[in-house]
């Protein structure tokens, strides 16, 4: 049954008492654009969160670049005490085998490098060899807390010569 007013018709369901209007007219004038509002806060969110978020990518960045470098380091001390501990090899042959171990990654001057005892050895005793280096940061901020001062990663090794 379907029943006419002035403003719309509306459908009666029969039977049920359900009044449902036809056709549904959207309402005019009050609506808000809600896309441009809230891409708008999405964005000063966005602005507000970056800085926060690469500092926080980039210090771990950083971080995993520190144990990295720790560990070529360590490595390479072990492998100058190897080559170290044949009583035959000299000082310039201990340093290439160390610089060797690390040669991809980052160069070692000879200064980053110590040997003790040097430049003589014998059979039973004790060599230690000491490799470091200066890390420096790469995220600004971590620079700035660091002062602009490099951090120096040293590792040593102990064998005993044959």
């Amino acid at each position: 049954m379907l029943v006419k007013t002035d403003e719309h018709p509306i459908e009666c369901a029969q039977g049920r008492g359900i009044l449902m209007r036809w056709p549904m007219r959207p309402k005019i004038g009050n609506r808000r654009n809600t896309t441009t509002s809230t891409s708008g806060q999405s964005l000063v969110e966005f602005a507000l969160v970056l800085p926060v978020l690469l500092l926080i990518v980039l210090g771990s960045l950083d971080l995993g670049r520190v144990f990295y470098y720790e560990i070529s380091i360590a490595n390479a001390a072990r492998e100058g005490v190897r080559v170290a501990s044949n009583y035959t090899k000299t000082d310039s042959d201990i340093r290439a085998a160390a610089r060797n171990e690390v040669s991809s990654q980052f160069s070692l001057p000879d200064s980053d490098i110590a040997i003790s005892p040097s430049p003589t050895r014998s059979p039973g005793q004790p060599v230690t060899v000491t490799v470091s280096h200066d890390f420096s940061a790469v995220t600004p901020m971590l620079d700035r807390i660091m002062e602009g001062q490099p951090i120096r990663l040293a590792r040593s090794a102990v064998a005993v010569v044959q």
